[in-house]
């Protein structure tokens, strides 16, 4: 409830009355309520207003008047939607009004209260008898896909054994392949090795006879070059100061040994002279 004051005599009544009807018309309520305690004809002549009544007849929500005594009549009571004598009057309508749909509220609530009870009950029993079937279908679908499960798990365990067994074979033969495969690489590679090791010992007596004879004909070149088989022909060896002479310019009387095959001279060194004069 919000109280809207305004004068109700005077000069500036007809306005101010005119200002709040219309600043209520603006908000949304239940009910508009004018009231004015009694007076004289002319207290109450402001309710007379032609613009008072016009407003009233504009309002959104329902207006109630209770305006002076019980042999009062204004204008704006044909205006409003229901006129009463006194205020009290209107606030008795009111509360018996607000009573009235209070007890009506009340009754739908528990009607309502009751009736979803009710429904409650019977949808609580439609539940458990819901239940009790999906539980029984539950089981038995339960008992159905086990079964179904069982079957194909005896299949799956069939062909995974059989497909096994294949693959071992397979296996076995393959393993069997490859082992004649490496038999047959082995030995050729057994033969491979015989002939390469009979080429390399043929390679090895051809460099041993090789270097045989090489070493021959070293040795009858060292023989044939040693100091005695060149004084066995006749040739001398100079030598000076112990050193092999190798017909280097030497200071005059320099001691040289010469050695014979049989017999050694020692003279002194005088010139060197060129092999062409």
């Amino acid at each position: 409830m919000e109280v809207f004051s305004s004068s109700v005599q005077g000069s500036t009544a007809e306005n101010e009355i005119v200002t709040s009807l219309k600043t209520i018309n603006h908000k949304k309520y239940d009910c508009v309520v004018i009231i004015r305690g009694g007076g004289s004809k002319m207290d109450l002549d402001v309710f007379n207003s032609y613009e008072i009544s016009k407003q009233v007849s504009q309002m959104q929500s329902a207006v109630f008047t209770g305006i002076g005594h019980e042999k009062d009549i204004t204008v704006i009571d044909f205006a409003a939607n229901k006129s009463f004598k006194t205020p009290t009057e209107v606030s008795n309508y009111i509360l018996n009004k607000s009573y009235n749909f209070e007890q009506k509220i009340i009754s739908l609530y528990d009607l309502i209260t009751e009736r979803y009870h009710k429904l409650l009950e019977r949808k609580n029993s439609d539940l458990k008898l819901y239940t009790e079937g999906i539980a029984n279908a539950s089981n038995h679908f339960t008992q159905l896909r086990r079964g179904l499960l069982h079957t194909l798990m005896n299949r799956i365990i069939s062909s995974t054994n059989y497909a096994l067994n294949n693959e071992i074979n397979r296996l076995s033969l393959m393993a069997q392949e490859q082992l004649q495969l490496s038999k047959r690489i082995i030995d050729n590679q057994d033969e491979v090795l015989k002939k390469r090791f009979e080429m390399l010992t043929l390679l090895i007596e051809n460099v041993i006879n090789n270097k045989r004879i090489y070493l021959n004909n070293a040795l009858i070149l060292a023989s044939t070059s040693s100091p005695k088989a060149i004084l066995n022909k006749g040739f001398t060896i100079p030598r000076v100061n112990g050193n092999l002479y190798n017909g280097e310019e030497l200071p005059k009387d320099t001691v040289i040994k010469l050695e014979f095959k049989d017999a050694v001279i020692i003279t002194k060194y005088v010139k060197k002279e060129s092999h062409g004069r």
